[in-house]
């Protein structure tokens, strides 16, 4: 089944919840006042509405895996050697395979995984099927590193994050469900510290799923602590929700 790319929705819709996965993980949705937003599965916590969330963090071990036969351009599928923890089936669905070792070949070409895979055991050779073919060929030097849709069991960021921020909640996410995260325009997010109309944000390093002012850490030269994700349009005190023009995502 096909999907479009972009899924032009309707005022309200952003509010909707799911209990099976209506959309693929990652379809963008755009309302007609500009506003966009991203079809998400929250993780094994509730997400509550308005909290600044960030994708899961990825799994050490299933990182620099080793490629365990060959693969030839088109092949639609690669074999890996897996490490410690069990890829449960379809644990990698819609993600990513990134080629990454300069030994082998293929370096430097990331691949969408099929959106269904079957579970492979720990310590043992399975296969790991792909949206397309190789582009390039793989031999058994390369290694590659599995990561799941930056979408996916997405949680409530930590202060500061542990993973790539993706976007606010339009609303509230029971665990293991699926809604829309936003990523583009005005909205409502919870608020650390003292805020300024027109300036920047970024996720807080110290309340969890909150936004406080951007700023730079000291030093020669000095270095952003976080990246900005958007601007002030109207100040709230800390700890309550305020809006703001989500910019960066």
């Amino acid at each position: 089944m096909s999907y479009p790319n972009v899924h032009f929705g309707n005022e309200g819709e952003q509010y909707n919840t799911y209990s099976t996965e209506r959309w693929p993980v990652g379809t963008k949705m755009m309302l007609q006042d500009g506003r966009t937003f991203q079809f998400a599965e929250a993780g094994a916590v509730a997400l509550a509405a308005g909290v600044l969330c960030q994708s899961e963090v990825p799994d050490a071990d299933h990182d620099t895996l080793a490629v365990a036969a060959a693969g030839a351009v088109g092949d639609k599928f690669v074999t890996i050697t897996n490490g410690v923890d069990t890829i449960e089936a379809n644990l990698y669905a819609g993600g990513y395979l990134c080629v990454e070792a300069a030994a082998g070949t293929g370096e430097g070409v990331v691949y969408k995984i099929a959106n269904a895979h079957g579970a492979i055991a720990n310590a043992t050779n399975g296969t790991i099927p792909l949206e397309r073919g190789l582009a390039i060929a793989l031999n058994t030097s390369s290694t590659v590193t599995l990561v799941k849709h930056p979408c996916r069991d997405i949680l409530i960021h930590p202060s500061p994050p542990t993973a790539n921020v993706v976007g606010v909640t339009a609303t509230a996410i029971a665990a293991n469900k699926f809604g829309w995260i936003q990523t583009g325009g005005v909205a409502c997010c919870l608020i650390d510290g003292t805020v300024v109309i027109g300036q920047s944000v970024m996720p807080s390093n110290g309340t969890d799923g909150s936004v406080k002012a951007w700023g730079l850490t000291e030093g020669t030269p000095n270095v952003e602590i976080t990246p900005a994700i958007g601007r002030v349009v109207e100040v709230a005190p800390t700890g309550d929700s305020g809006l703001i023009n989500l910019i960066a995502f």
